[in-house]
């Protein structure tokens, strides 16, 4: 309910499953009102590609807790975004940005979390 002259802000997600635009026209019914409003959402999906330089890597056997083996690999990021990459087992900021976002009970009941786009590594707002 929004009292008479008052305004609401509405939360609209938009999540793509592939690179295109997308328009969807959403109808909003009033309560009391023959009256349908329809707003109009546009955006563009823009799905991150990313590449490893070689494919596939073997490791031959090793023993527990002798010389590991070390492969390198090249990732390459072929898309038009800047992406971030980290681990999230050993990241020491991604586990301390998910007990903050755990505890402050920031996820919705489809455990999303909806904030402004940051820069990658830029701290949470």
């Amino acid at each position: 309910t929004i009292p008479p002259l008052q305004r609401q802000n509405v939360i609209i997600a938009y999540s793509p499953t592939e690179t295109r635009t997308s328009t969807v026209r959403i109808p909003l019914h009033i309560a009391y009102n023959n009256n349908i409003y329809n707003l109009i959402c546009k955006g563009i999906g823009v799905m991150t590609r990313l590449g490893f330089e070689p494919g596939t890597v073997t490791l031959g056997p090793c023993k527990p807790y002798e010389n590991s083996q070390v492969v390198s690999v090249m990732l390459k990021n072929t898309s038009d975004v800047d992406i971030e990459v980290f681990n999230s087992e050993f990241d020491s900021q991604h586990k301390e940005e998910e007990a903050i976002l755990l505890a402050e009970d920031a996820y919705n009941t489809k455990k999303e979390f909806y904030t402004s786009p940051r820069l990658p590594g830029q701290q949470l707002p």
